[in-house]
C-alpha cells in the first residue's frame, strides 16, 4: 500500500467481491430448486436446463484450472500477425500464476471501471471484442473496453515506441500532463523497446453518460480527453484514437 487510498479501498473491494460472491451462489441455488418442476412441466425445457447446467459447469471447471493452473500462453502473435490489419506483438511461450489485478490496488480499481461479466467487452484481437463468459477469464484477454454507461478512464494511445520506461514517463512529463495511473503495452523481447503505450487516467467518481448523465460532467469528460490527446501530440498521441477511446490494451493481461 503505497498511498492512504489504497487500504480503505481494498477494503471495500473485497466487502463487494464477497458480497458477490453471496449472491451468484443465492442465484444457483434458486435456479436448482427449480429443475423438479421444469423436468415435469415441460421436457424440451428440462433438456435445455440440463444443456445450461452442463455449460455452467464447464465453465466453472476452466475457472478451477485458471486458479489452479494459472493462465498459459504456448507462443505467438497478440493482436494478429504484423502486416495483416494489426502491428501483431510476438510473446513466447510463460505461464502467469494468479491475477495482474492482485499486483496494485490501482488495477483492483481499474476493474471497478469495467462492466460486469454480461457486458464485458473483451478480445486478443484490436479489430475484434465479443462479450461473454466468466469476467476472470474474459479479463485475460489483450484488449478490454471500459464502461460506456459510467466513463471512469481517460485513455491515450501513443502511435510510437520508447527506448524504455523511463523514457515513455519523461517525454510525457516533457508535455506538461499528469503522468497516467496506468501505462500498458507490449514489451520487446530483445530490445526492450516499449510497444505503442496505451496511457490510462483512472476518475475517482465515474461521469454517468446514460440518459440520467448531465451535459456539463460529460462535456468536461470529452474536454479533458481531447486535451489531453493533443498536448500529447508530440508524443505520438493518436488522434483518431478518440474516436474510439473505451477500447484499450488490457492492463489486466498477463498478455
Amino acid at each position: 500500500m503505497d498511498a492512504p487510498w489504497a487500504e480503505r479501498f481494498v477494503e471495500r473491494y473485497e466487502v463487494h467481491r464477497e458480497l458477490n460472491a453471496v449472491e451468484r451462489a443465492g442465484r444457483r441455488g434458486r435456479a436448482g430448486r427449480g429443475n423438479r418442476l421444469i423436468s415435469q412441466a415441460d421436457p424440451a425445457e428440462a433438456e435445455e436446463r440440463r444443456q445450461f447446467v452442463e455449460r455452467a459447469r464447464d465453465t466453472t471447471a476452466r475457472v478451477d484450472a485458471r486458479f489452479r493452473i494459472g493462465f498459459r500462453w504456448f507462443g505467438g502473435y497478440v493482436s494478429g500477425k504484423p502486416g495483416q490489419g494489426g502491428r501483431g506483438y510476438w510473446r513466447s511461450a510463460f505461464r502467469y500464476e494468479g491475477l495482474v489485478s492482485t499486483e496494485h490496488p490501482i488495477l483492483r480499481l481499474y476493474v471497478t471501471k469495467l462492466h460486469r461479466a454480461r457486458r464485458l467487452l473483451t478480445g486478443n484481437d484490436k479489430g475484434a471484442v465479443t462479450v461473454g463468459g466468466p469476467k476472470v477469464l474474459a479479463l485475460d484477454d489483450a484488449y478490454v473496453h471500459a464502461n460506456a454507461d459510467m466513463r471512469g478512464v481517460l485513455r491515450v494511445e501513443l502511435d510510437r515506441d520508447f527506448a524504455s520506461w523511463d523514457q515513455l514517463r519523461q517525454t510525457v512529463l516533457a508535455c506538461g500532463v499528469p503522468l497516467p495511473n496506468i501505462a500498458v503495452a507490449h514489451v520487446h523481447e530483445v530490445t526492450g523497446a516499449i510497444q505503442a503505450p496505451h496511457l490510462i487516467w483512472i476518475l475517482e467518481h465515474s461521469v454517468c453518460f446514460t440518459g440520467r448523465g448531465r451535459a456539463g460532467p460529460q462535456a468536461a469528460f470529452r474536454s479533458a480527453l481531447q486535451r489531453l490527446t493533443v498536448a500529447l501530440a508530440t508524443a505520438g498521441a493518436d488522434h483518431g484514437g478518440l474516436a474510439n477511446a473505451l477500447k484499450m490494451k488490457n492492463p489486466l493481461s498477463p498478455r
